[in-house]
């Protein structure tokens, strides 16, 4: 089982290069995948594919080598809390706590 890695989280030390600034993103795609349905329409395997598309497509692409890509279902309760707690995810992304995340969700980390 993949574990959450430490990317990026220098700054929360104090420590690393130029850890006196900090420059924090998050991306969301949602609704970006032309012949996929989403939102009230989709169901658990389209919700798969898109995951499997965007997998596909970062695998080997050159500014995401670095990068942990997370199916928000292989990993634990714990796992997902902490992600949130670093406010690498939503609390909407990992769920509620009897159901968890949606199937197919997922988030790429980048260093």
């Amino acid at each position: 089982m993949k574990t959450i890695p430490p990317v990026g989280l220098d700054w929360l030390a104090g420590t690393g290069e130029c850890s006196d600034v900090v420059l924090s993103t998050r991306v969301r795609l949602a609704r970006n995948l032309q012949g996929n349905r989403f939102g009230v329409r989709d169901t658990d395997r389209d919700r798969e594919s898109v995951r499997e598309k965007v997998q596909t497509a970062i695998e080997g692409h050159p500014s995401l080598v670095e990068s942990v890509f997370l199916d928000l279902n292989s990993i634990n309760r714990l796992q997902q809390r902490i992600l949130l707690e670093r406010r690498l995810a939503s609390s909407e992304l990992i769920g509620e706590e009897e159901t968890g995340p949606a199937k197919g969700s997922a988030l790429i980390l980048g260093p």
